[in-house]
């Protein structure tokens, strides 16, 4: 469908004199059908009402400004929405920091209090690490492991520098619950390489209590003893994994004013003893699970109103405001263009049956796909707003599923500023080009992607068991993406295992292959794609023929 404004006239009403202006004559495809874009013939005075119809539709805010002085609300409300969008987003993002900043440390706080010989050498992330994983290697070690989490759990409100404490029943600290999984039944003779096995899995979970201990005269915390005296045993052999649940309050203070109150948690602590690969390693791990309660306390403010508070509910009535508007408008708009999708359709039925046709896509000329990108965003970012003040109000603790509605909703209004960058002819180029070029760009994508499976797969299978980059397939993935960026290459190189020379050999072999093909012939093809499609559209971008 053309919008070149100047290929029309002037944009008053229509003349008697109009009536008829010739224009050139109609070109027909092989199949005998006319596209929309090439009418050609005389105009009465209906047509050229309905032809200055259809090019004030197809015109720019600007052109619509400068025709009929109509201000583009739509316009306006968009770049407002990036101002607001964007500093909600900043104002969430400070306050999810604050929340997973304490979810983080008062995890590490734990593995200080609970987990034995647990180091500050296991929270930094080196690469490769420098030491693994935290386990128990004999039996002894698992035992002393489990005294020590039962016995700090019962210190655990005396010793600890932070506000926990084992959250009561009936006023007394409750036990600690142990759930043994473990097949049916497992022996295994090592000596001479024998086992009996029966597949079916069975979870025992019973509550730990203190024991007597003799010499002392107390009740201590004695898992060996326990156990005996349940008539319960720990067969290494069938089991699987061990698992420790117990629950503890907290309070998180924050910096006391009237916007941030503070904040009560019940923690799930879940110590999980994991034999499941029986390789003589027993891993263990400390999970956290948050859930928010109501705090009973009360702090003593200032008189007076707290200005930020305020703001904030001010802001996100402004928010969902003005995604209401937004959305409205763009639907008022696209309800318009539906209606005159069916007028034009309607009319070249009534008046040219049999000589014109409209195609499938001029019909799609109407649709206006940024229209949909900002009601999109609209509902994206209206929900989110919506997930923040329950937030605020402590009625939801979801921060995930809030980050992801409010960051989505931001990105697509940052995208919707393209539509009206297009305006401006070195701006559209840079659209054009990537409209023109997305097709032979993803079939382009499709044949590499076929060659970086293929590569990864067998990184995997080959490389896996002697480099920590491809021990998993999706690490595998990542590491030669990233080496298609250039990004850790000499690593990737130096800490390839040296125990098989071949498989050495091969991964020299692999990797070099994989460099070569990739940086200095896929990327090199890709750009070559959009340049050629950048220089094609630039030389028609500066006559009077071309449009987005």
């Amino acid at each position: 469908m053309p919008a070149n404004p100047n290929c029309y006239g002037s944009f008053g009403q229509p003349s008697v004199n109009q009536n008829f202006v010739y224009v050139g004559n109609v070109e027909k495809d092989e199949d005998g059908s006319v596209e929309l874009s090439t009418i050609y013939g005389p105009w009465t005075l209906e047509e050229d009402i309905f032809r200055r119809r259809l090019k004030y539709f197809f015109m720019n805010p600007y052109e619509k400004f400068q025709a009929r002085s109509r201000i583009p609300w739509k316009m306006f409300i968009q770049i407002l929405k990036i101002v607001i969008f964007t500093y909600q987003l900043i104002d969430f993002g400070s306050l999810r920091s604050l929340h997973i900043e304490f979810m983080e440390t008062t995890n590490l706080a734990l593995k200080h209090l609970y987990l034995k010989d647990w180091t500050t050498s296991y929270e930094t992330m080196p690469y490769p690490p420098s030491m693994g994983k935290m386990a128990c290697y004999t039996d002894q070690e698992f035992f002393q492991s489990v005294d020590f989490i039962l016995n700090r759990y019962n210190e655990t409100e005396s010793i600890a520098i932070g506000n926990f404490s084992p959250a009561q029943e009936n006023g007394t600290t409750p036990p600690v619950e142990m759930c043994v999984h473990k097949y049916k039944e497992g022996v295994i003779w090592a000596f001479n390489q024998t086992f009996i096995f029966d597949s079916r899995v069975i979870k025992d979970c019973f509550k730990v209590m203190p024991v007597f201990d003799p010499p002392s005269n107390l009740s201590v915390y004695n898992i060996e003893k326990f156990l005996e005296s349940v008539n319960r045993t720990i067969n290494f052999d069938s089991l699987i994994r061990i698992t420790l649940h117990f629950n503890l309050n907290t309070v998180h203070l924050k910096s006391l004013h009237r916007s941030s109150d503070p904040d009560c948690f019940l923690l799930n602590v879940r110590i999980l003893f994991d034999n499941s690969e029986h390789s003589g390693q027993m891993l263990l791990l400390l999970e956290t699970y948050v859930n928010d309660v109501t705090c009973k306390g009360d702090v003593l403010f200032d008189q007076g109103v707290d200005i930020s508070e305020v703001f904030s509910w001010i802001f996100n009535g402004i928010v969902l405001i003005i995604c209401f508007v937004s959305s409205i408008l763009c639907l008022r708009s696209f309800h318009r263009a539906i209606v005159l999708k069916k007028d034009t359709v309607k009319f070249f039925e009534t008046n040219y049956p049999s000589v014109i046709e409209v195609t499938w896509s001029d019909k799609m000329d109407f649709v206006d796909m940024w229209y949909i990108l900002i009601i999109i965003n609209d509902l994206l970012t209206g929900a989110g707003c919506i997930c923040k003040i329950f937030i605020q109000m402590k009625m939801n603790t979801n921060y995930e599923i809030c980050g992801i509605l409010l960051g989505t909703g931001s990105l697509f209004a940052w995208f919707g500023v393209l539509r009206y960058l297009a305006m401006f002819k070195s701006f559209n180029v840079l659209i054009v080009t990537l409209k023109r070029a997305a097709l032979s760009v993803f079939q382009f994508f499709i044949c590499a992607f076929f060659i970086f499976i293929a590569f990864s797969i067998c990184g995997w299978i080959v490389l896996g068991p002697y480099h920590i980059k491809f021990r998993e397939l999706t690490t595998s993935l990542e590491c030669l993406y990233s080496l298609i960026n250039g990004d850790d290459i000499y690593t990737t190189f130096a800490t390839m295992n040296q125990v098989s020379t071949g498989v050495w050999l091969f991964s020299r072999l692999y990797l070099y292959m994989f460099i070569s093909l990739f940086i200095y012939v896929v990327l090199s093809m890709f750009i070559t794609i959009i340049a050629d499609t950048y220089d094609s559209i630039k030389v028609y971008s500066y006559s009077e023929s071309f449009h987005f």
